[in-house]
């Protein structure tokens, strides 16, 4: 029983997961290959690989070790920098969402020329990524915003198996105390933009929040730099207002949490409708939302697997004034995943570009809070 709700609800898991989108042949779903015939946990032939995502990896979850796959531990990661700070005028910081990954979310995979077997590039040692993909913040970006810093923030968002004994609050922290090390010997006063997936849109505005809040903290500089030098926020289908998906979502976690005494995430109650956590983080945010430029992009095309969108219009825009709330092409997971030649892209680098002067109104001083 408890392995037919699984499959019944795999669609809607699939929904806030971010692996590469146009996925290959060997990366989706067989929906004719029976549990009883996929290999052991214990076996050598299962990848352990963040893209192997089935049936078989939410009825019996490994041991999570690290999300991350890369040999650094820091959770703000440098993809992109220009040849000397002396050139740079911009740190741009892009945050992934539920279940997502500092690189995956951003990756948009092409099909391959020819049929590959399923397993067959999984099983190559540290395979991560492929000639085919696209990480569009650090292959596409950096040639239309030269003078621009990349980095991506990590933190841990899994689903299941989730370990982390911290939230929103703790992660915004954390990405603030990051980037203060990063920017704390250099020049001040360069320009930072956000980019905000899903939940991670979420993660920004407390992580702004918290920054203006504390930012006569004499003992903590970096609240008062980050809160002056941030121009803008791009949200790629922020659920500002909750997504109804999560309350089904939260039901499966603690069904496979009793099943397998695997921790459920913090997040997922957070994301529901109406939900008394994500009021308050909007809350504190409303404050200092007129200080930022805003672009809020909202996706376009129902999930493929679940028939319906994940994040609705009405969540995903914060209806400001002096929003540019734009429909992006893709569902929930390809919206933030672009190609080379992909039109969608210009629409984002153009947004990013925008809000990265800051509010037309406000780009010579930011506005003091008490």
């Amino acid at each position: 029983m408890l392995r037919r709700m699984i499959a019944e609800t795999y669609n809607t898991i699939r929904a806030f997961q971010s692996p590469p989108v146009s996925q290959t042949k060997h990366q989706k779903l067989n929906k004719r290959h029976h549990l009883s015939s996929l290999p052991r946990r214990d076996s050598q032939s299962w990848p352990a690989t963040p893209n192997n995502l089935d049936l078989y990896t939410f009825y019996m979850p490994p041991k999570r070790a690290s999300s991350s796959l890369s040999s650094s531990h820091l959770p703000l990661k440098c993809l992109s920098v220009s040849n000397t700070l002396t050139t740079l005028t911009i740190s741009i910081i892009a945050v992934h969402g539920l279940n997502g990954h500092y690189l995956h979310t951003w990756t948009h995979t092409d099909a391959p020329a020819k049929p590959v077997r399923r397993w067959s590039r999984l099983l190559r040692k540290g395979a991560t990524k492929t000639d085919t993909d696209t990480v569009w913040l650090r292959d596409l970006l950096p040639e239309k915003l030269p003078n621009a810093r990349i980095m991506t923030f990590e933190y841990d968002s899994s689903i299941f198996g989730n370990r982390s004994a911290f939230g929103i609050e703790e992660n915004a922290a954390k990405l603030l105390e990051e980037l203060w090390n990063v920017r704390e010997d250099e020049a001040e006063g360069r320009s930072i933009v956000f980019i905000g997936h899903s939940l991670g849109g979420i993660v920004i505005k407390q992580a702004i929040s918290t920054a203006n809040q504390n930012r006569r903290r004499l003992s903590q500089p970096w609240y008062a730099d980050i809160a002056d030098c941030t121009r803008g926020i791009v949200f790629f289908g922020t659920p500002h207002r909750g997504a109804d998906k999560t309350k089904w979502l939260g039901l499966v976690s603690r069904i496979v949490q009793t099943a397998t005494n695997q921790p459920k995430s913090r997040f997922i109650n957070v994301l529901e409708t109406h939900s008394p956590h994500l009021l308050e983080f909007s809350e504190d945010f409303k404050p200092y939302v007129n200080q930022y430029a805003i672009a809020s992009f909202y996706e376009e095309q129902p999930h493929r697997l679940l028939g319906s969108l994940v994040v609705e219009k009405m969540s995903a825009v914060l209806w400001l004034a002096h929003e540019e709330a734009v429909m992006m092409g893709g569902d929930h997971s390809s919206m933030c995943k672009f190609g080379k030649n992909d039109k969608r892209f210009d629409l984002a680098w153009r947004a990013i570009r925008r809000v990265s002067k800051g509010r037309p109104d406000n780009n010579s001083a930011v506005v003091m809070m008490s």
